[in-house]
Parts: C-alpha cells; sequence; structure tokens
C-alpha cells in the first residue's frame, strides 16, 4: 500500500527527527505514546553520535534505543521487498550536525547489506518476522551523502598536521605532547577508542576487531560534500543609537559567532 501511493513520484524523502530533552514537551506521535529524545550534553544532541535516548514510559526512563537503531529500523523498513519492491536506491542525506550522524552511522552500522557482499550480519535488535523474510531477498543499493559536518570520527590515530596554506601539511600521528594535551582526541565521538565525553553502546556492539571495521568501510558507498566557502568565524558588529535630535548617541557592540559547518573548537576537533 505504501508503494503503491508513491506510484505518481520516482522519490520517496523520509526526514526523521531527533527530538532533545528540551524541545517543546507536548510533541506526541500518532499512537499517542510519547517520542524518543535525546540528551543534549552537547550544543547540537547526543543523537548525531550514537547516544541511547531516554524514552519517557509509565515506569520511568528506558535507555536502550540508539539514534543510530532508529536509522537502521528505517532502512530495514525500506529495504523489505515484500513492502517495496521495486525500489532500487536508498540515499542517506546528513547536513550539519545530520553530517556527523550520517557519517559515523556509516561507519558502525550493520545494515549495509548488500555493500557488505550481502552478508547478514549481527543486529542490535530483534526484526519481526517479517521483516526478516523481505530482507532476504536482494536489497536495495545503499548510500550515505555525508555533507559540511563540523567534526568526524577518524579511523586511526592519524590527522592532517599543518595548514592548509602550508606545503608541509601532511597526514600524521601527532606528537606525543600533543596527544598529552588532547587526551581524547582519538575517543568516540572522534576515533574508534574507548573512552571520550560519553560512553555509546551501539559503538561497543560494532568495535570489534578495528582493521575489519575499516576494510568493511573501505567497500561501502559514502559520498563527502564540502562547501569551500562555509567557514566559521567570529565577527563584531557595532550598533548606534541616537535620539530624533541625533543626540546622546549611544554605542552597542556584540561578538556573534556564525551558524557554519567548519570545524568545531575543542582540540579533538582541530587534530
Amino acid at each position: 500500500q505504501q508503494q503503491q501511493q508513491q506510484q505518481q513520484e520516482p522519490v520517496l524523502t523520509l526526514a526523521p527527527r531527533f527530538l532533545q530533552c528540551n524541545d517543546n514537551p507536548n510533541i506526541a506521535l500518532t499512537s499517542g505514546n510519547p517520542p524518543l529524545r535525546w540528551n543534549n550534553h552537547s550544543t547540537a544532541g547526543d543523537w548525531r553520535y550514537g547516544a541511547d535516548a531516554i524514552l519517557l514510559t509509565r515506569d520511568g526512563c528506558t535507555n536502550h534505543i540508539s539514534s543510530f537503531d532508529a536509522l537502521d529500523a528505517m532502512i530495514l523498513q525500506l529495504s523489505n521487498r515484500t513492502l517495496f519492491p521495486n525500489l532500487k536506491l536508498i540515499s542517506v542525506f546528513g547536513h550539519s550536525s545530520g553530517g556527523q550522524l550520517v557519517q559515523r552511522w556509516a561507519l558502525l552500522s550493520p545494515v549495509f547489506g548488500e555493500n557488505d557482499d550481502d552478508k547478514d550480519e549481527k543486529l542490535p535488535f530483534r526484526m519481526s518476522r517479517e521483516l526478516q523474510v523481505g530482507r532476504r531477498r536482494r536489497r536495495p543499493h545503499l548510500r550515505a551523502i555525508v555533507a559540511n559536518p563540523s567534526s568526524y570520527v577518524y579511523l586511526d590515530q592519524r590527522r592532517f598536521i599543518g595548514h592548509c596554506n602550508d606545503s608541509s601539511v601532511s597526514f600524521q600521528e601527532p606528537s606525543k605532547e600533543v596527544q598529552t594535551a588532547c587526551s581524547q582526541y582519538n575517543q568516540w565521538e572522534y576515533g574508534l577508542e574507548d573512552g571520550g565525553p560519553m560512553d555509546v553502546r551501539y559503538r561497543k556492539q560494532a568495535v570489534g576487531k578495528k582493521t575489519a571495521l575499516i576494510e568493511r568501510y573501505e567497500s561501502r558507498d559514502v559520498i563527502y560534500m564540502i562547501g569551500s566557502q562555509d567557514r566559521c568565524n567570529i565577527s563584531t558588529t557595532t550598533t548606534t543609537l541616537s535620539n530624533n535630535n541625533n543626540k546622546d548617541a549611544s554605542h552597542h557592540t556584540t561578538q556573534w559567532w556564525c551558524n557554519s559547518h567548519g570545524l568545531e573548537t575543542t582540540c579533538m576537533d582541530q587534530l
């Protein structure tokens, strides 16, 4: 039925919404159940890094559903040939904070079936029988498009050292002094090591042998898009206020932070 409703259009667009705890408390699902919400320890939301949601229930708070689990469930539903027999391509596109989500999810997710030689991998949640049957048929090709994220997860300890205008810039492991000063630089969400500002269950389940994880990522269809003029800087504006007689003018200076997509400002981002 869902497929028949879309026969007039060649593209179906779905936009998931990851609510934070401080978002509108009156938002509810059509089922009447409360929606999933994520903590916002970081300014743009922990959902970017695969953190578990806080599910408010009558019994209290349950933390067992990652933002990556939510994306996996959407992909599995769309990949079900019983429901969508003619679907050929699924593109998961994320911009800015969404780009951070998609880049990290594309690395860890086990649902890139066709891209990973069509092998069934162990999923972090149980599928219904209907999804299992539909998933056995050849699935649509899956592509991830990462646009203008302001932070990335790196695959090993190396980083670009130097400046863009410096011919000596190179991809290498930072010095011991730099690693000591920025001890979290290769911990999740910036690298694959344990530790970091948040404990992500999904990452722990996905990261076994790092070499196998990296090899798998190389086989996946992931596209990076970066706007060369989309840069982060700090600017100062001055506003002059005066009365009708142009007397007693006052000046107000405001320093503001642009909402751009250059690298964020922690040492982990800057490496």
